[in-house]
């Protein structure tokens, strides 16, 4: 990255307009990241992937075990927010995780889309 691309503390993609990808650009979280691949000559693909924290109220297709984890801490700290962090791309979510904030403090409680790490509750 050269000198004149950072602009107010954020990464300033060069041709950025010309990528198509500013829905990602908008959404709060961490700068996004576009890797390239050259395939055929003259053919470029790239994927833009970004991090990005969404209330747990505003995600779709929450697995129940999940669910089933926010109202148990729910329960016992009434007071903590839920969030979900989640690498997006354009066209794709991966990688969830919840996180449980209380007071000055946060913690990554569950994940799902992981079948190694999922939970099963009977």
């Amino acid at each position: 990255m050269r000198k004149n691309d950072q602009l107010d503390d954020r990464p300033r993609i060069r041709f950025w307009h010309r990528l198509h990808k500013q829905g990602l650009l908008d959404l709060p979280g961490d700068a996004p990241v576009i890797r390239f691949w050259d395939t055929l000559p003259g053919w470029r693909f790239y994927t833009c992937l970004r991090w990005v924290r969404v209330p747990l109220e505003e995600v779709r297709d929450v697995p129940e075990f999940v669910k089933y984890k926010a109202r148990e801490i729910a329960n016992l700290l009434p007071d903590a927010t839920f969030t979900v962090d989640q690498l997006r791309s354009e066209k794709q979510t991966y990688d969830p995780f919840l996180i449980v904030s209380y007071a000055d403090e946060s913690y990554y409680v569950e994940v799902w889309e992981e079948p190694e790490f999922e939970r099963k509750y009977i």
